[in-house]
């Protein structure tokens, strides 16, 4: 890596470069909220097939970058009404209602999960925090491993845990949860709401689909023959998918997370010998370091850049409420 990119790694990562989010520097707990949400539905976009295989697809920025498309979605529905996501107006929603607040052309992939998760939050947010996502942040008092054990204690659809199939052993992934708190860090900047003590380093990356298709273009990851072929000649028959729980998925996202790791060691090391690229600047009283969130992030956006290169890879499918 360049020493422009390490020095990008350092401190809370940019968030929202393009615009797509909902940000209302005066009403932080809105903010808040509104990223709870799209954190909540931010999965499994690949079953959309008639956005995948339509022409206009192509063309079609929303239908092209489904996440955006829900991010902008919440985001207009909140310019156009501020209480859209209150928490008791999310206890209500369900899939047509949910298409329509999107801008939805046709029903969502998993669209009943997706309210449901909805629900769940507005549920959780009342039961325990008076409707405030404020008041979950805070109940963690700054500890981002607390807040992640929060978030999956009261909203199930959360609890990102994987059984491996070999021997039973439970693998804690927690996607969504950790995503939310890195989230709140760039947005809010590592201020306020998303001010996080040096937990924020306990967060791993988020193990997803688009990474691992990253760190397989670069070497890191190799897969075995049976897998490569799934992912490498899918054509969304049953039979390329990569079942929930398998051992495949598995190891395809816990390896993630190690290799992940792993770099992040490596450019910790590079700074102790290099210390010019982690510079004290005057007046700036927060350490900066090296996050697997600010990777994640970096990683994420090759590969969304990498995704239409002419022999960049695929990845692989997976039929989940988890990412």
């Amino acid at each position: 890596m360049s020493n422009d990119v390490v020095a990008s790694l350092l401190g809370p990562r940019r968030f929202d470069a393009d615009g797509v989010h909902f940000n209302d520097p005066d009403d932080p707990e809105l903010t808040a909220r509104y990223i709870l949400c799209v954190d909540a539905i931010n999965f499994c976009f690949w079953p959309d097939h008639e956005a995948i295989r339509d022409a206009k697809a192509q063309r079609d920025k929303w239908a092209k970058y489904p996440y955006e498309h829900v991010a902008g979605g919440l985001r207009k529905a909140l310019e156009a009404d501020r209480g859209a996501l209150d928490a008791k107006r999310l206890t209500g929603i369900d899939g047509p209602k949910l298409r329509q607040m999107l801008g939805w052309p046709r029903p969502l992939p998993l669209e009943d999960e997706r309210a449901r998760l909805l629900r769940e939050i507005g549920q959780g947010l009342i039961n325990h925090f008076g409707g405030s996502a404020a008041r979950l942040i805070n109940a963690a008092n700054g500890r981002a491993d607390v807040l992640v054990d929060l978030v999956v204690r009261i909203f199930g659809g959360f609890r990102d845990v994987a059984i491996d199939p070999r021997d039973g052993s439970q693998v804690f992934l927690y996607k969504r949860a950790q995503i939310f708190v890195g989230d709140l860090w760039g947005r809010f900047n590592g201020r306020g709401l998303g001010r996080f003590d040096e937990s924020i380093k306990e967060l791993t990356m988020f193990a997803d689909y688009r990474v691992p298709v990253v760190l397989r273009n670069m070497g890191i990851l190799k897969y075995e023959p049976n897998l490569a072929r799934k992912v490498d000649q899918h054509n969304f028959s049953t039979a390329d998918i990569v079942p929930a729980g398998s051992a495949e998925e598995v190891d395809v996202r816990a390896c993630t997370v190690q290799a992940v790791e792993r770099m992040r060691r490596a450019l910790e090391e590079r700074i102790e010998k290099e210390p010019e690229l982690n510079p004290t600047i005057p007046g700036e009283v927060d350490e900066k370091f090296v996050t697997s969130v600010a990777l994640d992030w970096f990683l994420w956006t090759e590969g969304e850049r990498q995704r239409d290169d002419a022999g960049a890879g695929k990845h692989h499918r997976t039929l989940t409420v988890f990412y």
